[in-house]
């Protein structure tokens, strides 16, 4: 069965390259992408996204791994692949099969 890559599920090939190949921490990576993409810093970004600041924060610095939604979030509003911001050691595991939708207001 072919799986796809990610950059067949990506609105934004080039940035998903960009970070999944940069070896920044994740916070790191989302802070960047949100003010080349967005001119944002993460405040805002948070509120764009419908979230805290500090959640936003705890999840990208991976002190709160139960957000796969949030996540999905981050990654769809940059138009790339959960896996190009988040290398798949950290990501839980009921992560994978969830990693190319966004999530749905229910799973927020």
């Amino acid at each position: 069965m072919h799986q796809p890559t990610a950059t067949h599920c990506n609105h934004n090939p080039a940035l998903g390259s960009i970070l999944k190949r940069s070896p920044a921490a994740p916070a790191e990576k989302v802070k960047c992408a949100a003010a080349l993409v967005f001119g944002e810093d993460l405040g805002r970004f948070a509120g764009r996204l419908g979230r805290s600041r500090n959640h936003l924060s705890q999840v990208i610095n991976g002190s709160r791994r139960d957000s796969a939604a949030l996540r999905r979030d981050i990654a769809h509003a940059f138009g790339v692949a959960v896996g190009d911001i988040w290398p798949p050691d950290v990501l839980p595991a009921e992560h994978a099969a969830s990693i190319a939708r966004p999530a749905t207001p229910e799973q927020r």
